[in-house]
């Protein structure tokens, strides 16, 4: 008898589920650049989500699967089981009614202004200014009422707003900090900016999607002790 037909047996009793199983998909949108995700074509190569997306695959025992799709289509592949798990993200960022992880590290939107121009103290004085922001990107800070009162120059990607303040398009901009320390250490600029205004901290988690090929207390365990264990305080380093 083949030594592994009990295995081919079992995939064909439970036909697809127990078979696909063996595998995790982990979504990735496509705006996204390093640190967070390195993307050519629709293949994924290197970054946090990539880490992060290995490591707990690793601790779950399945084989790491990274799907890139656009932003706006990130919900719907969720709720329909397209793909089964999203990291960096949090419930405030989506529509889609899924199961959360544990928080998995913390980042900080930042406020960044040009030293050639007075510093900002509050977000109220940013009414009327041209503020390089990102499209699609759900703004908890600012709030509504500045959000309305200040022109909003969207870039495609958080690099590229980067980018665009950097070479002098955006006199402000509203960042990550360390999307902004990691791409101003490794661009070498000289740029000369006030103190950044800190935001409030966000903590970036795992949405699972509930129709999962993989049980959500188990990626919850998982990431419960990636954290608990500092694995991912770890890999962030790489990119600081």
């Amino acid at each position: 008898m083949h030594r592994h037909l009990p295995a081919l047996l079992l995939c064909c009793a439970f036909a697809v589920p127990v078979c696909a199983a063996e595998s995790i998909v982990f979504a990735v949108t496509a705006e996204n650049h390093l640190p967070i995700a390195e993307i050519h074509g629709e293949t994924l190569r290197s970054g946090l989500l990539k880490d992060i997306g290995d490591a707990l695959a690793a601790r779950l025992g399945r084989k790491p699967e990274y799907r890139v799709l656009p932003s706006k289509r990130l919900d719907a592949a969720l709720t329909a089981g397209e793909v089964d798990v999203a990291c960096n993200q949090t419930p405030e960022w989506r529509s889609a009614a899924l199961i959360w992880t544990v928080p998995l590290f913390q980042d900080r939107g930042w406020l960044v202004v040009r030293s050639s121009r007075p510093p900002v103290r509050k977000m109220e004085e940013l009414a009327g200014k041209r503020v390089g922001m990102v499209q699609g990107y759900v703004y908890v800070d600012p709030p509504p009422e500045v959000l309305a009162r200040l022109e909003r120059d969207d870039a495609p990607s958080m690099r590229a707003n980067i980018e665009k303040f950097l070479r002098g398009y955006n006199d402000y901009a509203l960042v990550n900090e360390l999307s902004f320390r990691y791409y101003l250490k490794r661009s070498g600029s000289k740029l000369a900016i006030h103190p950044p205004l800190m935001l409030p901290v966000f903590e970036p988690a795992c949405g699972i999607s509930p129709r999962a090929r993989v049980p959500a207390a188990a990626v919850q365990r998982a990431a419960a002790d990636l954290v608990s264990q500092r694995s991912i305080a770890t890999l962030l380093q790489r990119y600081r």
